[in-house]
């Protein structure tokens, strides 16, 4: 996302009639990048001592509750 979107706004200000093409195609390519940005998110918030297990489509935050006690 932090490469290939920036790409875009720069060939939109360079080739400004063509700009909304490259708009489209960068709101396209962030809406693909959604997924990413959300299990990021997710991982961030996770606690440190945490197992996180990943499944084929999805994704578990397993957390001990015995050793915070």
């Amino acid at each position: 996302f932090c490469v290939i979107s920036p790409v875009y706004f720069v060939l939109g200000v360079a080739f400004p009639m063509y700009a909304h093409y490259f708009i489209i195609i960068a709101s396209i390519h962030a809406g693909y990048c959604l997924p990413d940005f959300l299990f990021a998110w997710k991982l961030l918030k996770a606690p440190r001592s945490c197992i996180i297990d990943q499944a084929q489509d999805e994704f578990d935050i397993l957390v001990d509750q015995t050793s915070s006690s």
